[in-house]
């Protein structure tokens, strides 16, 4: 396992682990409307640099708001275009609420192998 990267601001940090079928991205802090652009610029780059499967931890996310759920949609429609996917491996109790609230599902609360993908409801 690699840790290509790791970006930090006041509120969001961000590390990426690129594994031989997938990458995830670690996601620890706040996302919120100041920290939404990091973190979907982090999710294009992971999905333009490795294979465009994407898989997020996001358990050390203590707040999200909707500027983060439009970060994950924008990743997963890229990761998409780009013929992969961006998945949710696991994620905090807020941002499993505010998933859940928007219609995106619900994910696990600890990583695991399977991941729930990142998809709009119609």
């Amino acid at each position: 396992m690699d840790h290509d990267m790791r970006s930090t601001t006041s509120k969001l940090e961000l590390g990426l682990l690129r594994l031989p079928s997938s990458t995830t991205v670690e996601v620890a802090g706040e996302i919120d409307l100041a920290a939404a652009d990091q973190l979907r610029q982090h999710l294009l780059r992971a999905a333009n640099e490795g294979l465009p499967v994407v898989h997020l931890d996001l358990t050390a996310v203590a707040f999200m708001d909707t500027a983060g759920i439009h970060a994950l949609l924008d990743g997963a429609s890229h990761a998409g275009t780009a013929g992969g996917h961006l998945g949710v491996v696991a994620a905090s109790r807020p941002v499993r609420r505010v998933m859940a609230l928007a219609g995106l599902g619900t994910p696990p609360s600890r990583p695991r192998w399977s991941c729930h993908p990142v998809r709009e409801s119609r």
